[in-house]
């Protein structure tokens, strides 16, 4: 059984959400308020004749292709959909629009309530908790302020497992290092 626009308008009206059925394109408009997203505007839409749902959140960055620190943006995004559940990043190479996406096969399966609360309200955290603030930091820095807090764990997880003095004996070699401490780009 085919998903509709239908009964993603009702799904969204059991919550009482503000919407739009675009029924020409197959998709449904709506839109939440976010502190990391100016404007948070989330498209549902509807591809293979309801088989196929794609929830998206268009146009969340600036031009990315005109910023300084690009390939840390980009490469931060593809971080980010590795580290994370259903949610993934697209670029369009035209016309410079960042988007995320969670994509969701049904086939011959209804969609339920259950399923679509879960896709919608994982895009909006994920977005709007997890990726926005760092992808801000980058786009301004070019350092992701996740990065330094995921070389700080394994800074502890290291601590417990090494013998004594190791630490110290690395953080020596790294800082004698002509390459200022840093360790070679992968």
């Amino acid at each position: 059984m085919a998903t509709t626009t239908r009964q993603i308008a009702k799904f969204l009206d059991n919550h009482h959400w503000k919407y739009i059925v675009d029924e020409d394109n197959f998709r449904v408009l709506t839109s939440v308020e976010a502190d990391n997203v100016e404007q948070f505007v989330i498209v549902i839409q509807l591809h293979e004749d309801g088989k196929f749902l794609q929830l998206y959140a268009p146009r969340l960055l600036g031009d990315v292709q005109e910023n300084q620190h690009q390939e840390s943006i980009f490469r931060r995004l593809l971080a980010l959909s590795w580290n994370t559940k259903m949610l993934q990043w697209e670029s369009d190479l035209i016309d410079g629009e960042v988007r995320a996406v969670i994509e969701f096969p049904l086939g011959d399966a209804p969609l339920t309530q259950k399923q679509f609360n879960h896709c919608l309200s994982s895009l909006i955290h994920l977005v709007e908790q997890v990726a926005m603030p760092r992808i801000k930091a980058v786009m301004a820095t070019g350092i992701d302020p996740g990065e330094r807090e995921l070389g700080e764990r394994m800074l502890l997880m290291l601590q417990e497992i090494v013998p004594e003095g190791v630490l110290e004996l690395l953080e020596s070699a790294l800082t004698a290092r002509p390459s200022q401490g840093r360790l070679a780009s992968i």
